[in-house]
């Protein structure tokens, strides 16, 4: 007898043990807000726990109809301090929430599992959303995450052997199609258009430039550098030799994305000019015959507006800005022209330039991925030299530059 009872008190004590592992904690879902598809997204997240075998699940829409109710009464929307009060009211232990919310043109999309009785989110999941990928697949995966259900991946399907048909060595592949050329402008081929993307969209950019100018006449004016010689009534102004004014200028240049049009360009340049002329007469029979060079460190600081489209590699811009000059040297010989040739003389000059110098920048051209190439102009607006003589001349060149940091 007290064996039976024995028997028969253990099989009780592990039907109720059955019993409570069978009894699963009731779960409701509430999806926010009202994004498109919003039931057959409940119906889809209510799914998945039936799946995870961790909850029982109440009616579907027994949030929403007690949620309904309360918007109609308050005449207001459900807070999330409200979310937990409304699963108890559905009869639910757990609710799971799910909202979507946009972030800097940006999908992100959270979901929780709130408890009713400490209404505090025991496990939460935030994840973006990829363009173009499904919703219902990510909250699948946040679900998982949190529940710690693993997913095996799908295995790879087998290779099979390739098959050879007898008459294989008398096949002639066809031609290889000709690789159609683009302009500058346009993507030149699929697999390049992401690389040339990632460049395009860098917000900052360090790179080199290489500046070169030719300029042909400068007005300079018959009095230079303090010494006056105007007791020659014939010479008159300045005439330059040939190609009198060689400009080069190469420096680092940065570049900092402000919107997808406009950037902020600022460049640190050495400059080195040389200039050649004479007075009087001609270029054979001259009074005087000058040589000129002076270096400067320059520093331009310029707005760009970039006008590209959507699928191209390129882009053309136009720049408009600011240059502060910082002289470093100058050299200066004057010598007598073949107008004297029985009393030569010879003067030099260094350090006559300016202390500082300033202008304004305008240019345009095109740009790739992590180059540009275009003319630019610079207006001085100060003299050349510090005794006020000289104009500074207006600098037109041809710039190239290559971005090697983005």
């Amino acid at each position: 007898m007290k064996m039976l009872t024995k028997i028969t008190l253990a099989i009780g004590i592990l039907c109720l043990f059955a019993f409570a592992q069978t009894e699963k904690p009731k779960a409701a879902v509430y999806i926010k807000g009202n994004p498109e598809g919003r039931d057959a997204l409940r119906m889809a997240v209510n799914t998945f726990l039936i799946k995870s075998q961790k909850y029982q699940m109440i009616a579907v829409d027994a949030i929403d109809v007690i949620a309904e109710e309360q918007n109609r009464q308050r005449g207001g929307s459900v807070s999330d301090e409200d979310i937990a009060l409304l699963g108890r009211d559905a009869g639910a232990q757990y609710v799971c929430v799910v909202e979507r919310s946009e972030l800097d043109g940006i999908s992100y999309v959270s979901t929780s599992i709130v408890s009713v009785q400490s209404k505090i989110a025991e496990l939460s999941e935030m994840s973006e959303l990829p363009r173009g990928g499904r919703i219902i697949d990510l909250i699948e995966k946040q679900i998982n995450t949190m529940l710690g259900i693993y997913i095996p991946p799908e295995p790879e399907p087998e290779s099979q052997p390739e098959y050879i048909p007898e008459y294989a060595n008398e096949y002639t592949p066809p031609p290889k199609a000709k690789k159609v050329q683009h302009s500058l402008l346009d993507e030149q081929s699929y697999s390049a258009e992401p690389y040339a993307k990632s460049k395009n969209e860098a917000r900052v950019r360090l790179g080199v430039r290489l500046r070169g100018g030719i300029f042909s006449y400068v007005k300079i004016g018959s009095e230079l550098f303090g010494k006056s010689y105007t007791q020659y009534e014939e010479m008159g102004e300045s005439k330059d030799i040939g190609c009198s004014w060689c400009y080069l200028n190469t420096g680092l240049t940065l570049n900092i994305k402000i919107t997808d049009m406009i950037n902020l360009a600022s460049e640190l340049n050495y400059s080195l000019v040389f200039h050649d002329f004479w007075y009087g007469g001609n270029a054979e029979e001259n009074f005087v015959n000058v040589s000129m060079s002076y270096q400067t460190i320059e520093v331009p600081v310029l707005l760009r507006l970039i006008l590209m489209d959507e699928h191209s590699r390129g882009a053309v811009y136009g720049e408009a800005g600011f240059q502060f000059g910082f002289p470093i040297s100058s050299k200066a010989t004057v010598n007598s022209g073949s107008k004297f040739p029985d009393t030569p003389f010879k003067y030099e000059y260094s350090d006559f330039r300016v202390e500082r110098d300033y202008g304004i920048v305008f240019g345009f051209g095109l740009r790739g991925p992590d180059f540009s190439i275009g003319p630019r102009f610079t207006f001085p607006l100060t003299k050349l030299d510090k005794y006020g003589n000289i104009n500074a001349p207006i600098i037109f060149s041809l710039t190239f530059a290559y971005d090697f940091f983005y």
